[in-house]
């Protein structure tokens, strides 16, 4: 048999739970109010993901874009016999001569004019302008001139100066 003071005590946490569920229920529906109409449970969540693919798409894009501009600027520099500019040991059929071996009084005199760091600011140069041109008709609105390149060992590592910005936006 239960005591007066346990009825007691389980009258008082019946209506303390009674007024608490009363109070959270007035909180939540006051807050319901600041939901658009149409809102359901999960839209902003799936905007978020939405977006986040949307980005990851659009690095796919500037990472595939990059390779396929490597080959081009590879390309380019090698018909431009790797430098833009006449180095001092001239051109040969509209290229760069790199090396030259010419004769002299006690032999031959070897000139090495291949200067493997102009050969990179130009690789860089026109890998920026290529790729440049390229994002410019991108569906994902990314920035140009946006990237710093280190060229080691036949390949170029770029760097974003700027973030990529994608707007999370609920879809209808």
């Amino acid at each position: 048999m239960k005591s007066k003071k346990g009825l007691m005590f389980e009258l008082l946490i019946f209506v303390a739970i009674i007024i608490l569920l009363v109070y959270a229920f007035t909180v939540l529906y006051q807050k319901h109010g600041q939901f658009p109409p149409g809102y359901r449970i999960g839209d902003r969540q799936f905007s978020l993901m939405s977006a986040i693919q949307e980005a990851e798409v659009a690095l796919f894009y500037v990472d595939q874009s990059a390779d396929y501009m490597f080959d081009k600027s590879i390309n380019e520099l090698a018909k431009k016999g790797g430098i833009f500019v006449e180095n001092n040991c001239g051109i040969f059929n509209g290229a760069n001569v790199w090396y030259t071996v010419e004769r002299a009084d006690s032999g031959y005199r070897e000139t090495d004019c291949f200067d493997d760091a102009k050969v990179q600011d130009n690789l860089k140069e026109i890998f920026d302008e290529n790729l440049d041109a390229y994002l410019g008709d991108n569906p994902y609105n990314l920035p140009k001139n946006n990237y710093e390149y280190k060229v080691e060992n036949s390949q170029i590592t770029g760097f974003a100066k700027a973030d990529l910005v994608i707007d999370i936006k609920r879809k209808n």
